[in-house]
């Protein structure tokens, strides 16, 4: 009886390590100050799309830009499908999951399993929906600034302040 329960033991053991795992993604949690933002964010976007993502961008030590969007389809698809990258970590905040990207998955996967899908070059510069709400977050030191958007692509410079205009003096020529 022992020698069969040690048998069966062992195939269940060999089968369970045998099968391909599916990796998910790590699910992280926000401080605190960044939970009430993602809160004020989902109350706004009242859960109407169906793709909600987090864009983080360090620029030095004190200084970061965080992108929020909730859209049609990720904000960065074409270069998602380029590059065969995927989200590695995701939050979950009041129910709803936000994919989490700092641009660390176009250098690592989470599935070493997978190979990458790349695509054809035509179709990375498709146009895709840019359908969606936006917000920025700026942190710099203690500071929190926020500021909603028709459009942002993650990873670029934002402007940092107001440029003040002003017109030229055009004088009269007396001649």
């Amino acid at each position: 009886m022992k020698r069969i329960l040690t048998t069966c033991m062992i195939i269940i053991v060999l089968l369970s390590c045998s099968k391909k795992k599916n990796f998910l993604p790590y699910t992280v949690y926000p401080e605190k100050d960044l939970e009430e933002i993602l809160d004020s964010f989902i109350i706004e976007t009242k859960n109407r799309y169906p793709v909600n993502e987090i864009y983080i961008d360090h620029l030095s030590s004190q200084e970061c830009n965080l992108v929020i969007f909730s859209g049609e389809e990720s904000l960065t698809k074409g270069e998602n499908q380029f590059y065969g990258q995927t989200p590695i970590e995701c939050s979950v905040i009041s129910g709803i999951k936000f994919d989490i990207y700092s641009g660390v998955e176009h250098f690592f996967d989470k599935n070493p399993n997978t190979p990458p899908n790349y695509m054809n070059k035509k179709d990375y510069f498709r146009v895709y929906s840019t359908e969606g709400i936006y917000w920025l977050i700026k942190k710099n030191g203690n500071k929190t600034e926020i500021s909603k958007h028709w459009y942002v692509y993650p990873f670029t410079p934002y402007p940092s302040r107001k440029i003040q205009f002003a017109a030229p003096i055009i004088k009269d020529d007396e001649n």
